[in-house]
C-alpha cells in the first residue's frame, strides 16, 4: 500500500508526526519544484530531517514532476512507477507531491494511475490526517 500526501497546510511537524502515526520508512518526493510556500518543507531542510528520523527519502520529481505545458514522458513514469512499487513491497512508502486535494494532480493522475496499473492499493492522506482511497479509474 502506498500513501500520499500534498505540502499544501501542513507543516513539517505535522509531516514528521503523520510519517510516525503511519509508520512510514521511504518518503517518495514527486514535486516538480521541491520548494513551497513552507520553508521546512522545501527539499534543502526538509531531506535531512527526514533521514534524521530514518526514514528513506528518495527525489523523484524529475520522472514525475510536470513543469509547465510540458508533456509527461510515458517513459519515464513507468521507471518511477516501478520503483515506487519495489520499495513498496519492501517498506511502508509515502508519496509527497504539492496540493493538498489529490484530485487532478499529477500525484494521483499519474502516480497514482501508474501504481494502480502495477496493482498497489493507494490511499491519499487529506486535511487534517484524514485517509481516503482511491476510487481507482
Amino acid at each position: 500500500m502506498v500513501l500520499t500526501i500534498g505540502d499544501e497546510g501542513w507543516t513539517g511537524m505535522e509531516v514528521m508526526a503523520l510519517m510516525a502515526r503511519e509508520h512510514i520508512e521511504l518518503l517518495v518526493d514527486v514535486r516538480s519544484r521541491p520548494s513551497g510556500g513552507t520553508p521546512e518543507l522545501d527539499y534543502d531542510q526538509f531531506r535531512p530531517k527526514v533521514r534524521e528520523r530514518g526514514v528513506r527519502y528518495s527525489y523523484m520529481g524529475d520522472l514525475f514532476g510536470k513543469l509547465g505545458d510540458a508533456e509527461p514522458d510515458a517513459e519515464k513514469i513507468l521507471s518511477g512507477a516501478v520503483r515506487v512499487a519495489s520499495g513498496a513491497s519492501r517498506w511502508r512508502v509515502l508519496v509527497f507531491g504539492g496540493c493538498e486535494d489529490p484530485r487532478g494532480t499529477t500525484r494521483r493522475e499519474v502516480v497514482a494511475w501508474a501504481l494502480l496499473q502495477l496493482g498497489c492499493k493507494v490511499k491519499h492522506v487529506r486535511a487534517g490526517g484524514r485517509i481516503e482511497e482511491d476510487p481507482g479509474f
